[in-house]
């Protein structure tokens, strides 16, 4: 099976490079990013074509990732799991990529935000995200124009119903895109 997340690049705690990533077949690989050698891997989930194709974040050498069925948030180092923990509002596969910031590990479920703690799995936010608006939605009529006026366009549709595929945090800010509104949430410090 192929890879469909984005690599990580983080440093072993000798230093070292190392390069980890998720693969469909559901165990995250981590090599030395100079010699290409496999350093350790642990399995996140089954294989599954469309599945295990969430990026995943990495805080030190900690890597957090969710692999299919998507009920389970990983939190794995070298030698294995560090926590586990469930996923509160998702489906069986999970496409959202995760992002981590200020000692949490943030995940977009297609309607909620959850936050876990990088040290302890413990769920420290979960907020659905037609709670937290603060920019206002784009009307279809609106995205019409910008697809050049056609209101019938199917990226009219798509765009309206579409979800985010990650999360951005900027100045201690986390930015969503879901549906068709943009959210975004100081964080804490």
């Amino acid at each position: 099976l192929d890879f469909g997340a984005s690599p990580n690049l983080f440093y072993a705690p000798d230093g070292r490079l190392l390069v980890g990533e998720l693969q469909k077949s559901g165990n995250f690989y981590v090599f030395d990013a100079a010699t290409m050698e496999r350093e350790w891997m642990v399995p996140m989930g089954v294989p599954c074509f469309p599945c295990n194709t969430a990026s995943s974040a990495v805080v030190s050498n900690r890597v957090f990732a969710i692999g299919a069925p998507a009920r389970v948030i990983y939190a794995a180092e070298e030698g294995g799991f560090a926590w586990l923990s469930p996923l509160p509002n998702v489906g069986l596969i999970h496409y959202q990529a995760l992002s981590a910031a200020n000692g949490i590990v943030y995940t977009y479920d297609g309607s909620a935000l959850n936050g876990w703690s990088t040290e302890t799995g413990d769920l420290l936010h979960f907020q659905f995200l037609d709670q937290a608006a603060l920019v206002p939605d784009v009307s279809a009529e609106q995205l019409a124009v910008i697809l050049g006026g056609n209101l019938s366009h199917p990226a009219t549709a798509a765009f309206l119903n579409s979800d985010s595929s990650g999360i951005a945090i900027a100045r201690n800010t986390l930015y969503v895109a879901s549906k068709n509104r943009i959210y975004a949430m100081r964080l804490p410090e």
